[in-house]
């Protein structure tokens, strides 16, 4: 062993005995990197806008849900949120960004527990914690005000008490409460509650009788914490419908943000559609498209991969050489679940988004895989090192790239003018949230995200429907109570009907009454006075 071999022999060995201080020292690098590439000067927009502001609104006592959306991240954040009732909508969102972040870093511990609960080596935990805290897609995910952190906290947490529960099987239960409360946060906690059932047959399948009880139990205390919500739901839309993120089962994307596009039921599907269109849905734009994104995706330079190149072949070694062990049952089931589960709706709600929470596992398997093959090298510790060092300057490529590139405006002057000139509910592709986050009486209390009302300032937004031509949109504008239109150049090829707009025909019925180019060629926006006499 040559004197660099030992030096570097030593620090891992100090680590492999200090894994508490490894732990904690990465929990706090963890916290600065996500805190130094979030971008604090991103104004929050859709799904993260509409998270805040239901936050805001159950600070003020008011739990009515939204609609398209779970409230479970915005009842988490509201108590943080109460100590800060004072500040302005653009402070408030620093404090979102900022819970974002540790909650994002905070996922380390019951990674942790989960990789000393299956006793895997120290120094593949050691890999573990060091390749969770610079991956780039879990860097990424903690940057906005979104769900997958706080979701893939709670998710871990139930992994690990269904793996304690082999020493222990009252942990059935505490890992059911879990998968209640990812429930709350997520429609994917559904997954969740379908993944411990499986996990918790296979791991006890040797005294499956002894389990019995505590997996019944297990699955009334899921009950028993989701029913709040399933009974607040119900009791506000008197359904247990989810509104447009219900519409899985229609033909393109556009059609699911339209009001006036109802939700397609699985019968009607299968009534309208072929057998090769069904192929097309759920195997190719599906499964395969799930598949695609779990290993390569698209999108590195915003969220980076799911399985990063780097590890990819450690991942690969890892998992073969796990795959047939017990006690990594529940992480194997969640790979075949999630992409059999999201192969239903990834035609239309295609994201990597909804991928992030398998990246602890993946990481698990890699930091496995990279221990095994390093055990046959005769330089080990040389060679984990120079892994260790590639891959944190690999990882931090993707997040310096995304915060070198330009921020769009903090704020058009359209969405200022708009708000506070006119009244009336206005109609526009993208952007509505950017109107109303000026209006202090802004709510999405009982709606979707894109139809947010200001009952006292008099003014609410939507986005126009879908249609084919604006002949067939106009008596659905007036039956909704739409009076205006905003139209910009970056989004109306969305809603292509409406450059009949511009077309001198029709130029009775609609006033141009603002228009705005000096907010940047992204927000080139005219605002008309829809005149329906």
């Amino acid at each position: 062993m040559t004197r660099v071999e030992k030096i570097l022999h030593k620090t891992f060995s100090f680590f492999e005995e200090k894994l508490d201080v490894l732990l904690i020292f990465s929990f706090s690098v963890s916290i600065f990197v996500r805190l130094i590439f979030s971008k604090y000067d991103f104004i929050l927009r859709k799904d993260a806008f509409t998270y805040l502001l239901k936050s805001i609104e159950i600070t003020n006592g008011n739990f009515t849900p939204v609609y398209s959306h779970e409230i479970g991240l915005s009842l988490f954040t509201a108590p943080l949120l109460l100590l800060f009732r004072s500040l302005s909508i653009y402070e408030k969102m620093i404090i979102a960004k900022t819970t974002s972040c540790l909650i994002g870093a905070s996922i380390i511990f019951p990674l942790y527990l989960i990789t000393k609960e299956l006793k895997i080596a120290k120094r593949a935990q050691i890999l573990t914690i060091i390749l969770f805290t610079f991956y780039t897609s879990l860097v990424s995910m903690s940057e906005g005000f979104l769900t997958e952190p706080l979701f893939t906290l709670v998710f871990l947490f139930s992994i690990y008490f269904v793996i304690k529960s082999l020493q222990d099987k009252k942990y059935i239960i505490f890992s059911f409460i879990f998968a209640a409360l990812s429930w709350w946060i997520r429609p994917t906690g559904a997954f969740v509650f379908v993944i411990l059932f499986i996990s918790t047959i296979i791991l006890h399948r040797n005294k499956l009788k002894r389990v019995v009880k505590s997996l019944l139990f297990g699955v009334l205390a899921f009950c028993a914490v989701a029913a709040p919500f399933i009974i607040l739901r119900y009791s506000t839309f008197g359904s247990f419908s989810y509104g447009e993120n219900d519409k899985f089962l229609v033909d393109a994307y556009e059609m699911v943000w339209s009001n006036n596009i109802p939700i397609t039921s699985a019968v009607g599907y299968l009534q309208s559609h072929g057998i090769y269109d069904i192929f097309v849905k759920f195997v190719l734009k599906g499964l395969f498209k799930v598949i695609f994104d779990f290993f390569y995706g698209s999108n590195f330079y915003t969220t980076g991969f799911i399985v990063s190149p780097l590890i990819a072949i450690f991942y690969f070694f890892g998992l073969l050489n796990y795959f047939a062990k017990r006690k990594y049952a529940p992480l194997i089931i969640s790979f075949f679940i999630y992409i059999g589960g999201l192969s239903i709706i990834y035609s239309i709600f295609g994201t990597q988004r909804h991928l992030l929470p398998m990246v602890p596992f993946v990481l698990v398997f890699s930091a496995l895989g990279l221990y095994e093959l390093s055990r046959k090298i005769k330089y080990t510790y040389r060679f984990l090192s120079l892994f260790v060092i590639v891959f944190i300057l690999f990882s931090l490529v993707s997040p310096l790239m995304n915060k070198m590139n330009e921020a769009e405006p903090h704020m058009p002057q359209w969405a200022a003018w708009a708000a506070n000139n006119i009244q009336g509910k206005i109609g526009i592709i993208d952007g509505g949230e950017l109107i109303m986050m000026h209006l202090s009486d802004t709510s999405v209390s009982g709606v979707n995200q894109i139809d947010l009302y200001a009952s006292k300032s008099n003014l609410s937004v939507t986005r126009p429907g879908y249609f084919t031509d604006l002949a067939a949109a106009m008596p659905y504008f007036q039956e909704i109570g739409l009076t205006h239109l905003a139209l910009d150049k970056g989004n109306i090829d969305r809603r292509p009907y409406l450059k009949e707009v511009y077309l001198p025909q029709y130029s009775s019925l609609f006033t141009e009454i603002y228009s705005d180019f000096d907010s940047g060629e992204r927000w080139e926006m005219k605002i008309y006075k829809i005149n329906y006499d």
